[in-house]
């Protein structure tokens, strides 16, 4: 397999496979068009009878990518809001399947069955759970299903999706990715159609998991990548279990690429999401130093930029959030050693979203800021205080300016009032030396 690396972006970074198949960009100009009629036009009736053509056209001609296409768009106008409109749109996939017998074709047709099983369970999610699960499925009218019996259908649905493992793993997402995921996602980590249907699964579940499923505070989960590939995950069937077997599935695949880019990125991931949904006391700890580790262990990918970038992003994020002057200092000088690290891996590093992600936020920690607060109440003829928040600001400059008494109440930001006061000549005039800490 062969890779060639393009792009990095902040939370995606693109990538793009090449599996010795060109992009099938059979009808582009069509689909441009049937786009423009749905999305800008507003027409879909007509846009529905360009779809229909096509769907012929390619039957005739069996380009079976062009045909689950066809078929996405048309369960895609059927859908709606409706039980009606969801009852149609899966008879549609069911009648399709039927006919197809590409095993990659199946497998798409397979998770567009579960996605409209999993829109018709989010719009009625709350009316689900006041139902009785039972142990035994409630008919096949999928309206009178309880909570358990859409859990059950939809995984059920990934698992048959991903039966023919060994063909989706050589199979390019190109052709047929685009119908289940954006194209930006195709590029930096979704290759093949192992990755779409995988990474699918996991959206689902990231999608209903703080429906039904219990917290989890397994710090293995925030493990470092060496030590997460090779975890005994838990039977346990809950979304987050199952969230963390899906992604130690796609890292135990890209384990041995050539290219470690996709690999990275998924670890990437990986730690987002757990460090998002995981609640244990060194969580932060841990989530940095994986992070560090993966970036340490795969210097050489463009990826590794991306993983720096979060590392040095938790320092600034500490430093701003969790020092306090005169009070826990223990992050006094977090922004220090993240523009020490952000400069040294920017000068290692080649162009890529990663390097400018680390650039920016390197522009950010130089940046000056200034905040004032002054008491509101003051004692006539006594000094008042007012509290100074600075940063990269070496002197505070003051004008004192006489206010006329019809506008001295608060009245927040007028430009008119503004002017006429920055405009007069100020009453007093003098700077103040501010303490330079370094931190």
């Amino acid at each position: 397999m062969k890779s060639k690396l393009l792009a990095l972006s902040c939370t995606v970074l693109s990538f793009t496979t090449s599996f010795g198949q060109s992009k099938d960009t059979t009808f582009k100009a069509q689909w441009k068009e049937i786009d423009s009629l749905i999305y800008t036009a507003s027409l879909p009736k007509t846009a529905e009878t360009k779809v229909e053509a096509i769907y012929q056209q390619a039957t005739a001609r069996k380009i079976q990518s062009q045909i689950i296409k066809a078929v996405s768009y048309k369960v895609m106008q059927r859908s709606g809001l409706t039980d009606k409109g969801t009852q149609a749109s899966i008879e549609l996939i069911r009648k399709e399947t039927s006919k197809t017998s590409s095993p990659v074709a199946l497998s798409v047709l397979k998770v567009l069955e579960a996605k409209e099983y999993i829109k018709y369970y989010q719009r009625n999610r709350w009316n689900l759970r006041e139902r009785t699960n039972t142990t035994e499925k409630s008919g096949t009218d999928f309206t009178a299903w309880t909570e358990n019996d859409f859990r059950n259908a939809i995984s059920k649905l990934y698992e048959q999706a991903l039966s023919d493992e060994a063909m989706l793993k050589l199979t390019s997402s190109e052709a047929y990715g685009s119908i289940l995921t954006d194209t930006a996602s195709l590029r930096y980590s979704r290759p093949t159609m192992y990755d779409v249907i995988v990474r699918d699964e996991i959206d689902y579940y990231k999608q209903v998991i703080d429906y039904y499923s219990r917290n989890i505070s397994d710090s293995t989960m925030l493990a470092n990548i060496s030590l997460f590939i090779t975890k005994n995950i838990s039977l346990d069937n809950t979304p987050r279990i199952a969230i963390a077997k899906l992604f130690q599935q796609l890292l135990v695949f890209h384990e041995k690429d050539a290219d470690k880019n996709v690999f990275v990125i998924t670890d990437i991931d990986r730690l987002n999401w757990f460090y998002q949904s995981l609640s244990f006391s060194n969580k932060e700890t841990t989530y940095k130093q994986s992070l560090q580790y993966l970036a340490e262990q795969y210097a050489s990918t463009a990826a590794a930029d991306m993983a720096w970038y979060l590392v040095a992003n938790r320092m600034v994020n500490d430093g701003t959030s969790l020092y306090a002057p005169f009070g826990d200092t223990t992050h006094r000088y977090d922004l220090v050693k993240a523009k020490q690290l952000l400069q040294e891996r920017i000068a290692k590093a080649k162009e890529s979203d990663g390097k400018r992600n680390m650039q920016a936020l390197l522009h950010s920690i130089h940046e000056p800021n200034l905040q004032t607060q002054v008491e509101r109440i003051n004692v006539p003829d006594k000094p008042f205080r007012m509290s100074l928040l600075y940063k990269n600001v070496d002197t505070l400059f003051i004008r004192i300016l006489k206010v006329p008494t019809i506008i001295t109440m608060d009245v927040g930001y007028d430009a008119d009032v503004n002017k006429k006061l920055l405009d007069q000549a100020p009453y007093k005039t003098y700077y103040q030396v501010l303490p330079q800490t370094r931190d």
